[in-house]
């Protein structure tokens, strides 16, 4: 599952910088929602230092 994941402690200053619930973090920061702010979330993440994190695929045998 793609996310975005941020350094320590910037979950929170995320949160009180957009004014969004961890809910809302938490989906935007995982793809789960595509709405503006989902993307407003996502954009400003990625410019605190956030990095996309996307696990190798699996090898089915």
């Amino acid at each position: 599952m793609k996310q975005i994941l941020l350094p320590n402690g910037e979950h929170k200053r995320l949160r009180e910088m957009l004014g969004v619930s961890k809910p809302t973090l938490w989906e935007a920061l995982r793809f789960k929602t595509k709405s503006p702010l989902a993307e407003k979330i996502r954009q400003t993440a990625l410019a605190m230092g956030g990095k996309i994190y996307e696990p190798p695929k699996s090898k089915q045998l």
